[in-house]
């Protein structure tokens, strides 16, 4: 469901403000647990991914210990995760003071929204007969048999994960595969979240020789035509250097800017706790 709270006539500040509240402070996803201190929201994954640290207040704390209190956190539990620091964070150091302490960048991106109360009428006409949604659990197989062609990873998590929410909690997500030759080309997914203005699409993906065709826009065009069906009023994406020129041509609007920070209980044997 969509939030009932409204801007008007925002302005990117005004949209920032919205997107830390309910998209960092409050957010909750199927695949994870919740947890909030005095001090930071955490996640923990329920599927055997990752965790994530996704907003905090640190005024008035010693920074460094906090961050100490998540790692030891994180190694009890025997699961790594990342810290999304956004450029308009506080404190300005905190990437610095993140990497001090043996937490490693695992990428850049930048977020980008769209105003679903203007639709652009390009992307509105993006249609594509063979961008279909997803029921059944073997499309998740296809989608993920994907991901591995392109990327060498495990993705059993995401895997479990969107095969249960497929079947326990199918009104909070949409995941979409567009074929081109009988086979899966391009892919991707959009999470509709609960008592928010925002819906984000997440995983999009394309093999490489299926690229610049177009799959990807239709598949962006869907996913957006939903959520504003829905009755949400901005799409939001985390966007890496190979899709942000996209959505920007598509009408997308950069938000914020972020830095992914990674510590591996891996890489930091000695710090698990028994």
């Amino acid at each position: 469901m969509a939030s009932n709270l409204t801007l008007e006539s925002p302005d990117s500040g005004d949209i920032l403000g919205l997107f830390d509240v309910e998209q960092r402070r409050d957010v909750e996803y199927f695949e994870t647990i919740r947890e909030a201190t005095p001090t930071i929201v955490r996640h923990t994954s329920r599927f055997g991914g990752d965790g994530l640290v996704t907003y905090w207040d640190l005024a008035g704390t010693d920074v460094m210990s906090v961050v100490q209190e998540q790692i030891a956190y994180f190694n009890s539990i025997g699961q790594d995760f990342e810290w999304k620091v956004y450029a308009h964070d506080s404190p300005a150091e905190l990437g610095q003071q993140l990497a001090r302490l043996g937490f490693t960048v695992d990428h850049k991106a930048t977020v980008v929204y769209l105003d679903l109360s203007a639709l652009p009428e390009r992307l509105a006409a993006l249609t594509n007969p063979n961008v279909k949604q997803v029921i059944e659990p073997e499309g998740i197989d296809e989608y993920v048999a994907m991901m591995q062609s392109i990327w060498d990873g495990d993705f059993c998590d995401v895997a479990s994960s969107l095969k249960a929410q497929l079947q326990e909690d199918a009104s909070h997500i949409g995941v979409y595969l567009a074929r081109a030759d009988g086979m899966v080309a391009s892919a991707g997914w959009i999470r509709f979240h609960q008592a928010s203005s925002f819906a984000s699409l997440r995983g999009g993906l394309t093999l490489p020789a299926w690229r610049n065709r177009g799959l990807y826009s239709a598949l962006v065009a869907v996913r957006v035509l939903e959520a504003q069906r829905r009755g949400y009023r901005y799409v939001i994406v985390d966007a890496r250097p190979t899709s942000r020129p996209i959505l920007e041509r598509l009408g997308f609007k950069v938000l914020a800017h972020i830095c992914v920070y990674v510590w591996s209980t891996r890489r930091h044997p000695g710090n698990k706790s028994e």
